[in-house]
């Protein structure tokens, strides 16, 4: 058993050749946090536990054992991990950031766990549903959707869309760009300079 709903992975490709797989992971809900008073919890968001990237490193490794090579791979969270905080303050981004980056206070290891494994090419999540950043650390894309759905919290005059994703079947590249309701798309547009250095 491994913490979490909805763990899996989806293998795409043409002619019956898988050359993508798509993983999706739980990233779980809220979890209580210590408090500065000992009779209070203070809630913040849970963490992709290490069962998971157990699992996710196993999954991966037998793919790649089945298929006789390694496939690119992308990722999937509701929740965004502590490196969009990273990745925002320290590398060239693309999009907006109109909130902040409602992550786990823990980091529990799932970026650097991709990272290791070398077959992560994009991290894509939600939850803050007025960013639509993209930016790339360690060679991983770290990329929001963009809010889609009418009935969920705004801001004024930001379009709902989404964010496309062109998968390339013959390499281990692709490419994302946002789409909006009004037909009108943006690729790498609103340029965000790093705000600290390494």
């Amino acid at each position: 058993n491994i913490q979490g709903y909805g763990n899996y992975f989806i293998t795409v490709g043409k002619a019956g050749a898988p050359s993508w797989a798509l993983v999706f992971i739980d990233s779980n809900n809220n979890r209580p946090y210590p408090a500065k008073n000992a009779n209070e919890t203070n809630n913040g968001y849970d963490y992709i536990y290490r069962n998971q990237i157990a699992w996710y490193l196993e999954q991966s490794q037998q793919l790649e054992e089945k298929v006789g090579h390694q496939l690119g791979e992308l990722a999937f969270f509701h929740n965004p991990l502590p490196e969009y905080n990273e990745v925002w303050g320290y590398n060239e981004c693309f999009g907006q950031k109109n909130e902040f980056i409602c992550c786990p206070k823990t980091n529990s290891g799932m970026f650097a766990a991709m990272v290791d494994r070398g077959a992560m090419r994009g991290v894509f999540v939600g939850h803050d549903h007025i960013n639509d950043f993209d930016g790339k650390l360690f060679g991983i894309r770290l990329c929001y959707g963009r809010g889609s759905g009418y009935g969920a919290y705004s801001m004024y005059g930001y379009l709902k869309g989404a964010r496309i994703i062109d998968l390339d079947a013959n390499t281990s590249d692709f490419s994302s760009y946002i789409w909006l309701e009004d037909g009108t798309t943006h690729v790498q547009d609103r340029k965000h300079e790093p705000e600290h250095n390494f």
